[in-house]
């Protein structure tokens, strides 16, 4: 069963505010993740690494663009998308986990 995914609102208005041709290349970047989740291989550049783990969670990123990441936990049934930003935010958000 491939993995559901949701949204923080955090993530959301991050991408709102984003210009139109960087909210394109996230979604690239999801629809590649949604390959990836299927297959476990993924495609070059998109730079998938495994932050964090606290039991059945963890956290990972996703390279969108050279300043761009995008930061999901992943549980058995779902990927839940938490943090879009650049490099600064996710140690800030690491930091607070």
């Amino acid at each position: 069963m491939p993995l559901r995914f949701s949204f923080k609102s955090n993530f959301q208005k991050a991408f709102d505010k984003l210009p139109p041709q960087k909210q394109q290349l996230v979604l690239k970047a999801l629809d590649a993740l949604a390959s990836y989740f299927q297959s476990t291989q993924a495609p070059h550049g998109l730079g998938v690494r495994k932050l964090y783990t606290r039991g059945p969670h963890k956290t990972f990123e996703a390279r969108v663009s050279i300043d761009l990441r995008l930061v999901w936990v992943e549980t058995k049934e779902e990927a839940i998308f938490a943090l879009l930003g650049d490099h600064n935010e996710v140690q800030r958000f690491l930091k607070n986990l």
